[in-house]
């Protein structure tokens, strides 16, 4: 198009030259058409001058994208100032380092036909247009994009401030809460002092032109989208960036993951208890089981390892019983409870003596040897004879009231252990007075 013009220049001043009339013919030409600079780099929101030459006045203009770069439609001099817009769609196939930028293209025709076109690229000038990244030390995901924060994690926002295209070195910056559930950790320096986190932050930044500040998200905190805001202090520019925190769903480990406890007769079900240790994740950390037969008491459910006891209780009761812990953000992890029966058996209950002759208000005491324990006694005529078994020994006691008649009367008395029965015979007077 630049070509076209130029010849179209030549063209118009030969047609010029051959008017004839009355008069010498005045025009306002000055050569070939041209806008200076081309191309041009303008950064947005800055005054900038574009220089028209040549041709004839008035100049007829046009932006491809006047959303960026506007200008006036009728030019009536040999330039104009633009202030470009900051570009929202920038052009594509930029390397990682460069500027993000718009090109626009500026075209004149003046009033005889002479057409000329400039490419002006407009760059992106905000604040932290092109210098914002956020670092995490959350569980990276299986796949997409790394998670920028997560409840319980620290991460770090790293912001370059650009003016006009220029990093600026120990420039103060503000950064603030604006939503979200998290804090700026204060302060940031090597030596790790004992963490403070408050809802504004101000610093400095280094001599590379960088912002740095560490953030940490509540544990409590579910997924959301947060805002923090950053200001040039000297300015009071400002932008807000908004992140997502998100309740990852992480992993826990629990240590050991399966608990047996096996009796040591085969009449009776495995109990006993045992420490169990919750590894990563959020605390704190809850338990639950899923049987009345084990219980789970927490020692130590805020730190990490978080500690825990888990008890099988029921000796009469065998199974698998799961118990469920759980972290801050919802990661989940199984304990499985086995109790089983053992075994061994114990030597057959044998009572000594089987029997007993006693006098009123009297007693007298046998021995239990072996069995299964839990021993229970029930007395055939318990107005006459009573049975009291302790430990392993039964008393037999002589209680009054008459039988009716004279001489002696056997009581039998029955002891059992669950799985044995045996008699004991109580000899004692019929009537005692």
């Amino acid at each position: 198009m630049k070509l076209v013009a130029a010849v179209l220049a030549v063209a118009s001043s030969v047609l010029l030259a051959s008017c004839g009339g009355g008069g010498a013919a005045t025009t306002q030409e000055g050569g070939i058409l041209r806008i200076q600079p081309d191309p041009g780099t303008f950064y947005a929101g800055v005054p900038n001058e574009i220089l028209i030459s040549g041709g004839r006045m008035p100049y007829t203009m046009s932006s491809s994208d006047p959303t960026v770069l506007a200008i006036p439609a009728t030019v009536n001099s040999g330039s104009i100032m633009v202030i470009p817009n900051n570009p929202g769609v920038v052009d594509p196939g930029l390397q990682p380092n460069e500027v993000p930028r718009r090109t626009v293209t500026v075209a004149a025709r003046d009033v005889n036909g002479l057409f000329y076109d400039a490419a002006i690229a407009v760059l992106q000038n905000f604040l932290t247009g092109y210098g914002s990244s956020i670092v995490s030390t959350c569980p990276a995901p299986s796949a997409g994009a790394a998670v920028q924060a997560c409840p319980g994690r620290e991460s770090i926002i790293t912001a370059v401030p650009v003016s006009q295209g220029t990093l600026y070195g120990l420039r103060t910056m503000r950064f603030e809460v604006i939503r979200g559930s998290f804090q700026f950790v204060v302060p940031e320096t090597p030596s790790n002092p004992t963490r403070v986190l408050v809802n504004q932050y101000t610093i400095p930044t280094d001599h590379e032109g960088k912002a740095i500040a560490r953030i940490y998200v509540a544990p409590n905190a579910g997924t959301q989208l947060a805002t923090f805001r950053l200001t040039d202090v000297q300015s009071g520019v400002y932008v807000d960036t908004i992140f997502t925190i998100s309740q990852a769903a992480g992993t826990i480990v629990a240590i050991p993951s399966e608990l047996e406890f096996t009796a040591a007769l085969a009449t009776r079900c495995g109990t006993g208890s045992s420490q169990v240790y919750i590894f990563d994740g959020i605390p704190p950390y809850t338990a639950t089981s899923t049987s009345i037969h084990v219980s789970v008491f927490p020692n130590s459910p805020n730190t990490n390892p978080g500690v825990f006891t888990v008890a099988a209780t029921n000796d009469s009761v065998c199974g698998t019983f799961p118990v469920i812990f759980q972290d801050a953000t919802g990661a989940r992890v199984t304990v499985v409870v086995t109790t089983s029966a053992g075994s061994g058996t114990l030597p057959a209950m044998t009572i000594a003596p089987t029997a007993h002759t006693i006098g009123c208000a009297s007693s007298a005491s046998s021995t239990i040897i072996g069995g299964a324990g839990g021993y229970s006694v029930n007395s055939s005529d318990p107005s006459r004879v009573t049975a009291v078994v302790s430990g392993n020994t039964i008393t037999f006691t002589r209680t009054g009231g008459p039988l009716g008649s004279g001489g002696n009367v056997s009581i039998p008395v029955t002891v059992t252990d669950g799985t044995t029965l045996t008699t004991v015979t109580v000899t004692v007077p019929a009537t005692c007075t």
